[in-house]
C-alpha cells in the first residue's frame, strides 16, 4: 500500500527545504572560503527545486571526497549526471557519468554500477550514440538480473525499448517493451510494478506512433488513461502530451490542442516549468502546422521559451528559440528572428549541444538570405554542415551515423541553392565543385556511413575522382532542393552544373508519370516531353559500345524510369533504344561498388514464395501492424523463378521455398557469399513505415526483413535480385540511400541490385526473370542483360507497354556473373552444331567446285 502525504505536510516540507537551501546558498555566496557543501546540502538544493545550485554542490562534494570517500563521490557524480542530463547539458553530463562509473567499479556495489550505467545510457542516447547506449543498458540489465533486481531490470528493458524507438529498430522496440511489461507483471503487488507496466504499454504506443500507426497508439493511450489505475498527475500529463501528438498526426488538431491544454493544467499545478514548456511547444506546432494560425503559434512559442528559461532547461530553450525564429522568418520578420538564433547559438555552444549548434547556424543562414546576403548565408550554412560532419565523423558505429543524419539534409539543400546562384556562370569552377561535393554528402552519406570511417577515406566525394571512376560512361547526378532542382553532367571531359528550375514542377510531372505506370496505364507524352527537355537538355550519350549512362536520381526522381525519356534532339526515340542505363545512389558510390570481393560459396541463393502467416501472432507485434494494412496472396510463380536460375547459371545453388524461405535462413546463407541472391517475396512499402520484405516467420525471427537489418550485414554478393513489388521504392522526402531496400543491400556489400519501381504481377515477373537470367547466362553484365531482356520483351504485343517492362531498374555496378566462355552444359550442342555447319559448307563447296569443273 502506498502512503499518501497531505497537501499541508507536503507544503511544509517544501518550505523547509527552500529555507535550508536559501541559508546554504547565502552562506556559500557570501563566504565561500568558509563553506564547503555536504551531500545533504546538495540534496536540499535539489528538493527545493534549485537545480543549478544542486549541480554545483554535487560537483563540489565529489571533488572534495573523490580520494577520501569514493562512495559519496560516486553518489554525487551520478546525481550531477542525472540533473545535467535533464537540463540538456549533455557534454558535462557525460563526463560526470563516466567519472561516477569509474568510482563505482572500484568497489563491490553492482547495484550502484547498474544505476550509473543506466544513466550513462540515457546520456549516450540523447547524444545519438545509439550502439554505445545499448551496451550500457545491456550491461546494467545483466547486473540487475544477476542481483535479482526485477525493478531495475524492468527499467533497463524499458530504456532499451525507448532507445530502439529513437534508433528506428522497431521490432526490437516492441520486443523490449513486451519483456519490460512481462517482468513487471511477474511482480504484481510490489510498489513499482503497476507503474512500470503502464510505462511499457505507453512505450509500446510510442513505437506504434513512430511507425505511423497513430490510431493504434491512440487506442493504447486511451486504454491506459481509462483503466482508472492510480497514477501520478505528472505521469497522466505525459500520456496526454503523447496523445496530443497522435491526434495531431491523425489530422485532429482541435482534440490535440485539448490534450495539450489538459496536460498544461497539470504541469501548472505541479509547477513543472520544463514539462509545461514542452506542452506549449507542441501547442505551437499544432497552431503553426495544422491550424495555420501564426499569431497563436507565436504566443505559444514565446510562452514555451519563457518557461524553458525559467526552468533552466537548455534543450528546451534551444528548441523554443529555433521554432520561434523559424516562424518569424516565415512571417517575413527576419530582424526579429536574427537575435533568437544568435542567442540559441550562444546557449548551444556553452552547453555543448551539437544539435542546437547546427540548427542555430541554419537559422542564421536563412536570416542572412532574408537580407539578401548570400555570402553570409553560405558561411553560416557551411558552418552548420561542418558541425554536422564533425559529429558524424566522431560517431563510432554505422547505426549512430545513419540515425544522426536523418533530419539534417535541409542544411545541405540551402547551401547548394546558394552556391548555384553564385556559380550560375561558373559551370566548371570551384563553386560548382563544392556544390557537387555537398550533394554527394547529402545523398550518399547514409550509404557511406554504414561502411565505417575506413571506407569513407577510400570513397571519393570530389568530382575528379568520380570522373576517373567513370571511364567512358556519363553520369547524370541530380539533386532536389527545397525550391529548385539541380544537375551535374559528369564525364571524361569534365563537370558541368545546371539549374533545372522549380522542384515542384519537375516532381509533379514525375508523380504523374509514376501514377499512370503504376496503375498499368500509358504515361502522359506531354509530361515525358517536358521532363526530357528539362533533365536531358544538350546531353551527350556515352561513346563506345560498352558505355553506360549512369543516373543518380534524388528524392521523387527515384520513381522515374529514365529509359522512357527522349533526347530532345531525337524526339520519339526513348533512351532504352539508344543506351544502357543503370542507377547509382550517388557518383561517389561507384568506386566502392567495384571493390575486390572474396570468392563466394554459392552461384545463387534463392528464396521463393515464403509462407504467409494466417493470423497475427501476437497483439501489438510489428507483424500484426503491417499485415493488417495489406492484402496478401501466395506467390507460386516466385518459387518457379528461383528454380529456373539453375537452368541458366552454372555452379552451386541454395534454394529455399515456402516455409524454408525464412528470415533465419536468409541470415545463415547470405553470410557465405553468392554471385546472386534472389528473393521472390512480398514487399510491404509505405511512405511512412518504409520498406519490408516478408519472409517466413519462425521461432528466431519475426519474418520482416527491414533495411536497417540488411544494411549492417557484411556480405559478398555481386547481384541481388528483388523479384517483388516496389522494392526500389521507399520514403523519398529525404532522398536517403538507406530509405530503400536497394540502398540497404548496396550498403551490406552487394555490387548491384535489380529492383522494381511499382507492383508487378507474379506471372509477369516470372516471364521477365526467365529472359533476364537467360541473358546473364550468356555472360552479359546485369545492366546489359536487363536492357536486352526489355528489348526482347518489348517486341511481344503483350509486353510492348512501358507499364510492364519499365518497372525493372538496376541500381549499382554489378559485373557479369559468368564468363563469356562456353559452359559445359552447352558445349555438346554447340560442337554438334559446328560439325553440322562445317559439313554443310564442305558439301556446298564440293557442289560448286564440281559445277565449275563441268563447265
Amino acid at each position: 500500500m502506498t502512503a499518501h502525504r497531505s497537501p499541508r505536510s507536503f507544503l511544509i516540507r517544501k518550505i523547509s527545504y527552500a529555507v535550508i537551501a536559501l541559508v546554504v546558498f547565502v552562506i556559500a555566496t557570501h563566504s565561500p572560503e568558509a563553506f564547503a557543501p555536504s551531500l545533504e546540502d546538495a540534496r536540499a538544493f535539489y528538493r527545493a527545486g534549485q537545480l543549478e545550485q544542486a549541480i554545483d554542490a554535487f560537483r563540489a562534494v565529489a571533488d572534495a571526497t573523490e580520494n577520501s570517500d569514493p562512495v559519496t563521490a560516486g553518489i554525487c557524480r551520478n546525481n550531477a549526471c542525472v540533473l545535467l542530463t535533464d537540463r540538456g547539458e549533455l557534454g558535462p553530463a557525460l563526463k560526470q557519468c563516466v567519472l561516477a562509473l569509474e568510482l563505482r567499479r572500484n568497489f563491490d556495489d553492482p547495484w550502484r554500477v547498474a544505476r550509473t550505467l543506466n544513466n550513462l545510457g540515457r546520456v549516450q542516447e540523447r547524444l545519438g550514440n545509439f550502439d554505445e547506449a545499448k551496451r550500457s543498458f545491456l550491461e546494467a540489465l545483466a547486473l540487475n538480473r544477476a542481483g535479482d533486481d526485477a525493478a531495475g531490470a524492468s527499467i533497463n528493458l524499458s530504456n532499451l525499448g525507448g532507445l530502439a524507438i529513437q534508433a528506428g529498430w522497431y521490432s526490437q522496440a516492441i520486443d523490449y517493451q513486451r519483456r519490460a511489461y512481462e517482468t513487471a507483471q511477474q511482480h504484481q503487488g510490489e510498489p513499482w510494478a503497476d507503474e512500470q507496466m503502464r510505462f511499457a504499454r505507453v512505450n509500446q504506443a510510442v513505437v506504434l506512433e513512430r511507425f505511423g500507426a497513430f490510431r493504434e497508439a491512440l487506442r493504447l493511450y486511451d486504454a491506459v488513461i481509462d483503466e482508472g489505475h492510480e497514477m501520478s498527475a505528472t505521469y497522466r500529463a505525459g500520456i496526454l502530451v503523447n496523445r496530443g501528438v497522435a491526434l495531431r498526426n491523425l489530422g485532429d488538431p482541435l482534440r490535440a490542442l485539448e490534450a495539450f491544454n489538459d496536460a498544461s493544467e497539470i504541469y501548472i499545478t505541479d509547477k513543472d516549468h520544463a514539462a509545461l514548456s514542452n506542452a506549449r511547444l507542441n501547442q505551437g506546432l499544432v497552431q503553426q502546422l495544422n491550424l495555420r494560425d501564426p499569431v497563436a503559434a507565436e504566443s505559444s512559442y514565446r510562452k514555451a521559451l519563457a518557461l524553458a528559461e525559467a526552468s533552466g532547461e537548455r534543450a528546451g530553450q534551444i528548441d523554443s528559440f529555433c521554432r520561434l525564429g523559424g516562424l518569424l522568418l516565415d512571417l517575413g520578420r527576419a530582424d526579429e528572428a536574427l537575435p533568437l538564433f544568435e542567442r540559441s547559438l550562444e546557449i548551444s555552444e556553452s552547453s555543448g549541444s551539437s544539435e542546437g549548434r547546427w540548427a542555430s547556424l541554419n537559422g542564421l543562414g536563412h536570416s542572412a538570405l532574408a537580407r539578401d546576403d548570400s555570402p553570409a548565408a553560405l558561411s553560416h550554412f557551411l558552418a552548420a554542415i561542418n558541425a554536422i560532419e564533425l559529429v558524424r565523423d566522431s560517431l563510432t558505429t554505422s547505426t549512430d551515423r545513419v540515425g544522426y543524419f536523418t533530419d539534417k539534409r535541409s542544411v545541405y539543400e540551402s547551401a547548394i541553392e546558394v552556391l548555384a546562384g553564385i556559380a550560375d556562370k561558373d559551370t566548371g569552377g570551384e563553386h560548382a565543385q563544392l556544390a557537387f561535393r555537398l550533394a554527394q554528402q547529402a545523398k550518399s552519406r547514409a550509404l557511406l556511413d554504414v561502411l565505417g570511417p575506413g571506407a569513407l577515406v577510400a570513397i571519393p566525394l570530389d568530382a575528379q575522382a568520380v570522373i576517373d571512376a567513370l571511364g567512358d560512361d556519363v553520369l547524370l547526378e541530380y539533386f532536389i532542393g527545397s525550391s529548385a532542382a539541380f544537375a551535374w553532367i559528369v564525364s571524361a571531359s569534365g563537370i558541368e552544373m545546371r539549374s533545372l528550375g522549380a522542384s515542384e514542377v519537375i516532381l509533379k510531372d514525375v508523380e504523374q508519370i509514376y501514377d499512370a505506370l503504376s496503375r498499368g496505364r500509358r504515361a502522359s507524352s506531354e509530361a515525358i516531353e517536358r521532363l526530357s527537355q528539362t533533365l536531358l537538355h544538350d546531353i551527350n550519350l556515352p561513346a563506345g559500345p560498352n558505355g553506360q549512362l549512369r543516373v543518380s536520381p534524388d528524392n521523387t526522381l527515384r520513381k522515374l524510369p529514365f529509359e522512357l525519356l527522349e533526347l530532345p534532339a531525337e524526339s520519339g526515340i526513348p533512351l532504352i533504344e539508344t543506351v544502357t542505363i543503370s542507377y547509382l545512389p550517388s557518383g561517389s558510390a561507384l568506386p566502392w561498388l567495384r571493390r575486390a570481393r572474396e570468392s563466394p560459396s554459392w552461384m545463387s541463393i534463392g528464396f521463393g514464395n515464403p509462407q504467409l502467416p494466417t493470423h497475427a501472432h501476437e497483439n501489438l507485434s510489428l507483424s500484426s501492424v503491417l499485415l493488417a494494412a495489406f492484402e496478401l496472396e501466395p506467390l507460386p510463380a516466385a518459387a518457379d523463378d528461383v528454380r529456373a536460375i539453375e537452368r541458366y547459371l552454372p555452379g552451386r545453388h541454395a534454394t529455399r521455398i515456402g516455409t524454408a524461405a525464412s528470415e533465419t535462413a536468409f541470415f545463415e546463407l547470405v553470410g557465405s557469399g553468392a554471385k546472386v541472391v534472389h528473393i521472390g517475396a512480398h514487399t510491404l512499402v509505405d511512405e511512412r513505415r518504409g520498406a519490408t520484405i516478408l519472409l517466413t516467420r519462425d521461432a528466431e525471427q519475426d519474418g520482416l526483413l527491414q533495411p536497417h537489418e540488411i544494411a549492417t550485414l557484411d556480405i559478398s554478393v555481386e547481384l541481388t535480385v528483388l523479384a517483388a513489388c516496389r522494392t526500389a521504392s521507399g520514403p523519398v522526402a529525404g532522398g536517403g540511400a538507406l530509405s530503400t531496400l536497394t540502398g540497404s543491400f548496396l550498403a551490406a556489400g552487394s555490387s548491384g541490385v535489380l529492383a522494381t519501381l511499382w507492383d508487378v504481377g507474379d506471372q509477369d515477373a516470372a516471364v521477365f526473370m526467365e529472359q533476364f537470367y537467360s541473358q546473364l547466362g550468356r555472360g552479359q553484365t546485369p545492366a546489359a542483360a536487363l536492357r536486352a531482356a526489355k528489348m526482347r520483351l518489348r517486341s511481344e504485343p503483350d509486353w510492348n507497354d512501358p507499364a510492364v517492362w519499365s518497372a525493372y531498374v538496376l541500381v549499382g555496378d554489378a559485373a557479369p556473373l559468368v564468363s563469356r566462355r562456353i559452359t559445359n552444359g552447352r558445349l555438346t550442342t554447340i560442337v554438334l552444331a559446328s560439325v553440322a555447319l562445317l559439313l554443310a559448307i564442305f558439301l556446298t563447296y564440293g557442289i560448286i567446285r564440281k559445277r565449275t569443273v563441268s563447265d
